[in-house]
């Protein structure tokens, strides 16, 4: 369910619900973003850090309601378009939880959007490169 397994995520070791807004469940921590790395549940199974909380994940992919249908296996569809869907703002997808927001969007599957020109004070995005086997 969450990018460390089951287990709800707890204020002490994940950055999230520091927001100022109902959302904020954590009000004995400080707003904001915590220095990469250090919350210790939210790291993966394979040591990927701060993918639940800290600061949400500006993807490529341009936001659609639904994803597209796959005649095969799915692996990571890439949705890409200069034109919006309903004739508004451009959008791209947001991944996963941030300090700003519940715990709730700290699952794996969270999911949200954010306009391709709009800056995000709970956002940003993850360096990474393939490693050699």
């Amino acid at each position: 369910m969450f990018p460390w397994g089951e287990t709800l995520p707890q204020c002490a070791e994940v950055a999230y619900g520091r927001g100022d807004d109902e959302g904020r469940r954590c009000t004995e921590r400080p707003q904001g973003p915590v220095p990469a790395g250090v919350m210790t549940q939210d790291v993966s199974a394979r040591g990927v850090r701060d993918l639940g909380g800290n600061v949400a994940e500006w993807v490529m992919d341009t936001f659609r309601l639904r994803y597209p249908v796959c005649n095969e296996i799915c692996r990571d569809p890439l949705v890409q378009s200069n034109t919006a869907q309903d004739g508004g703002p451009q959008m791209r997808v947001v991944r996963g939880g941030s300090w700003y927001r519940a715990g709730e969007a700290c699952r794996g599957a969270s999911r949200s959007k954010g306009e391709i020109n709009e800056v995000l004070k709970d956002t940003g995005f993850r360096c990474a490169k393939s490693i050699a086997k």
